[in-house]
């Protein structure tokens, strides 16, 4: 007879760290079963299928930290970290470090192997982690951390250990696990270039990338496909606040902004040009700065549409778009590549003008919320897939 598994185990098998109700919702669960060929399946089913086998992988490196003991050569607290060269031309090591019989990891030191932006808020010390956007937050001290606007509770602690912030190992796993490729070695976590290729990738390669099926395209059915923000407004005013899709119903195609006018939330976006990109920046009447995901959060709220903090919770929401039919005011979303990430996960956000051109709050090509050609080798490389919103 079966033993009853340990809560904590229980815990694991179900997902891992407890999940506590936040504002950027719940998860989704998926069923487990036979692998479906790929071409019986649509883009976004397959890549939910490699999701459920990443996240399942996810929990197996989990149960691995969980059973291993600590080895002697693992380091204690009073260690100074170092990053171990497993490869210098793969691999690279993060080694556990041993507190009261739990192994840490430095996220602060994961961070820089994976190329994130980080910023310590000593006031509350909060370690924020991410992207062009704030994705994760680690409160000090506390098992308390935020992933993707979600509010998690970890089994122990995060700490400061020698000018680094420290996480437990199998923490570290479930909150990044997504990002990175990655096994639990026996003396830390070994993380492995991506099987992705994005070296010399950069935001001024040309346009063409040999593979039409990366080409961006406008819906041909969007009906304010040639208007001019002037021309749009003066529409509006004729309609007496009716909205567009109203005139054109029986259009086949995905429904626009709702009592929105695409062209006006352009106009709106493009009063704030140049205002400076500040990774992790707090609300803009504030600070007077954009993260990615605080600019399209402010410029939707003007319109009533309440979209999440982060990039990824703003990504889960709304009606999917392919890159060949967009329209003015969709959400598009990008990773931002690098040699030991998954190179699949969100991690910018900007707002589509039409006509191959993007407005987004950005720390490249240049500082600042700014206009950018998305008809590059960067921008269709790393599109991920747009987003349209209603209320």
């Amino acid at each position: 007879m079966s033993k009853k598994p340990h809560a904590w185990l229980a815990a694991v098998l179900a997902g891992g760290i407890a999940v506590v109700p936040g504002c950027g919702g719940g998860s989704n669960q998926h069923q487990a079963g036979e692998t479906i060929p790929d071409r019986l399946l649509t883009q976004q089913q397959v890549q939910e299928q490699r999701d459920q086998i990443q996240s399942g992988e996810n929990r197996r490196q989990i149960l691995q930290l969980r059973n291993r003991s600590p080895r002697g050569n693992v380091p204690d607290e009073t260690s100074r970290f170092q990053v171990l060269q497993t490869d210098t031309a793969s691999s690279v090591t993060l080694p556990y470090m041993n507190r009261n019989g739990t192994q840490y990891v430095s996220i602060t030191q994961l961070s820089q192997v994976l190329e994130f932006h980080t910023k310590f808020d000593e006031d509350k010390r909060i370690l924020r982690i991410g992207d062009y956007g704030v994705e994760f937050e680690f409160y000090i001290d506390s098992n308390t951390v935020y992933r993707e606007g979600e509010k998690r509770e970890l089994s122990h602690p995060s700490i400061v250990l020698n000018g680094a912030v420290y996480t437990p190992a199998e923490a570290a796993v479930e909150m990044f696990g997504a990002d990175m490729n990655f096994e639990a070695g026996p003396e830390g976590l070994v993380l492995h270039p991506s099987n992705v290729d994005v070296a010399g990738l950069h935001f001024d390669d040309p346009s063409d990338v040999g593979d039409p099926q990366l080409d961006f395209g406008d819906d041909p059915n969007d009906p304010a496909r040639n208007e001019t923000e002037e021309t749009s407004l003066r529409q509006n005013e004729i309609q007496n606040g009716r909205h567009r899709s109203a005139v054109y119903a029986g259009i086949p195609s995905l429904p626009a902004l709702v009592n929105v006018n695409e062209s006006s939330v352009i106009s709106k976006a493009r009063n704030y040009l140049g205002v400076r990109y500040e990774f992790g920046t707090g609300s803009y009447r504030s600070t007077h700065k954009f993260d990615c995901s605080t600019f399209t959060q402010f410029v939707f709220d003007a319109y009533g549409i309440d979209l999440p903090r982060t990039a990824r919770a703003q990504a889960a929401r709304g009606i999917r778009v392919d890159r060949k039919s967009l329209r003015k005011g969709d959400l598009l979303f990008f990773y931002v590549p690098g040699r030991f990430k998954s190179n699949r996960t969100v991690g910018h956000v900007g707002i589509y003008m039409g006509n191959n051109k993007m407005i987004h709050a950005s720390p490249e090509p240049k500082n600042g919320v700014q206009i950018t050609d998305i008809n590059k080798a960067y921008w269709k490389r790393t599109f991920l897939y747009g987003k349209r919103y209603t209320k």
